[in-house]
């Protein structure tokens, strides 16, 4: 037996109070008339010196009561020895959607433990399962919870998306085996609709196991397939992979402005050329407004600041670029302290201008195709290599004894009520 509040046991003090109450305690006594007093005999009165104890058995149930309530509150457990599963099978859900993985699990042995890889763990059964739209799992977070499973080894069957391991590699000490199946056919499918002038820009995401690539594709705005809603916000496509609605960007033009003092004249062209560069890439217009002194204009019409001036930084509500040298920094650009802040981490030349691939980092902060990344995710097929999967290992991995514990309180209670009331009724039968 097990003990979850052991410190509680010092609360059996108590114990000497009612001890103390029987100890010193003097039952009245009962006055006997009688006639006279004559013929009986006079006895000399006689001290007990010792101290003796009054109603034992009424003192033995306040004890008892006292110290069952202290047992309840140090919450005892009783250990049951546990019996461990020699194996148990983790399926990744999304796997059951395809004929030929639910074939394969058909064949394991069916005295084996067979659960879902996703939260708790439930139990597999096949009848019961229904195919809806599951997400990727945190590989790495289940990966932790297996250490409570009741088993000697665990075998999981899985994508391993890549999408789905984040965060560092757990440490743990099972024997885990990961086998890896083919999420079958790449998926593929439109992602965002672009529009440029009576043209429809279709950004189309498709992917394997291997890669994930992107498509754009030119069409006019009434072509075959494309159908624009009345108040023109959302585009239908209708495609041999899906059918679907989207929103319909308009392709305006972006504008940036760039405030600079003549200490940071060689950054401010450096940052005018890239987004040059970026406006022929992207075939969009892109304005960039340079500028020395802002008090004369405001921030709101803009995509992105850039701020390469030794006044205070503007207060906006766009993406902001601005200069701060930092000499540790292992980009050109680095993340600030605010979600919308920036900061150019050193002076720009020919050469960091592109072995740090300026213009990428630039276009970036635009976020012209900001919602994308959650879209693809439901794309994304790529897949772990079976050698990465492996979570580190503590030393020699050992057989756990997943001994269970019963909580023995329920119990304590029914016995603590049986006794109070045999207290109470004994207390008032001898009027104690």
């Amino acid at each position: 037996m097990i003990f979850l509040n052991p410190t509680y046991f010092l609360a059996l003090l108590g114990l000497a109070v009612p001890l103390a109450i029987h100890l010193w305690s003097k039952k009245g006594g009962r006055t006997i008339k009688t006639g006279s007093i004559q013929l009986l005999k006079q006895s000399d009165p006689k001290k007990s010196s010792s101290i003796k104890l009054n109603e034992l058995w009424l003192l033995l149930l306040r004890l008892l009561v006292i110290s069952i309530l202290v047992l309840i509150l140090t919450a005892p457990q009783l250990k049951l020895k546990g019996k461990n599963i020699p194996v148990t099978y983790l399926i990744e859900p999304s796997l059951l959607t395809y004929e030929n993985v639910s074939s394969i699990i058909d064949t394991l042995d069916t005295a084996a433990e067979k659960r879902l890889l996703q939260a708790g763990f439930p139990e597999y059964q096949k009848e019961e399962f229904e195919e809806t739209a599951v997400s990727i799992p945190n590989y790495w977070q289940l990966t932790r919870e297996m250490e409570d499973l009741a088993t000697d080894s665990i075998v999981i069957f899985t994508n391993a998306f890549s999408s789905g391991f984040r965060g560092k590699r757990p440490e743990i000490s099972k024997n885990i085996t990961w086998i890896v199946l083919d999420p079958g056919e790449p998926k593929m499918g439109v992602v965002e609709a672009v529009q440029k002038g009576d043209q429809l820009e279709l950004i189309s995401v498709k992917s394997d196991h291997q890669r994930l690539s992107f498509e754009k594709e030119l069409l006019p705005l009434n072509s075959d397939g494309v159908v624009i809603s009345a108040n023109r916000d959302s585009v239908f496509i209708s495609s041999s992979e899906n059918q679907k609605w989207l929103l319909l960007n308009k392709a305006d033009s972006l504008n940036v402005l760039v405030n600079y003092d003549e200490a940071r004249f060689a950054e401010m062209k450096y940052i005018s050329a890239s987004f040059k560069a970026i406006s022929n890439y992207l075939d969009r217009k892109i304005g960039v407004k340079t500028i020395q002194d802002l008090h004369t204009l405001t921030t709101e019409k803009y995509n992105l600041i850039v701020w390469l001036s030794e006044a205070p930084v503007a207060q906006t509500e766009a993406p902001l670029l601005a200069f701060k040298p930092d000499s540790l920094a292992n980009s050109i650009i680095v993340q600030g302290a605010a979600a919308n802040v920036f900061h150019l981490t050193g002076s720009l030349n020919a050469e960091n201008s592109t072995q740090q691939h300026l213009p990428e980092h630039l276009l970036s902060l635009l976020e012209i195709h900001q919602d994308l990344r959650e879209k693809v995710k439901e794309y994304d097929r790529r897949v772990m290599d079976s050698n990465e999967l492996q979570p580190v290992t503590e030393g020699n991995v050992e057989i756990q004894d997943f001994s269970q514990t019963m909580d023995l309180s329920k119990y304590l209670w029914i016995l603590l009520g049986l006794f109070i009331i045999s207290e109470r009724g004994l207390s008032a039968y001898r009027k104690q």
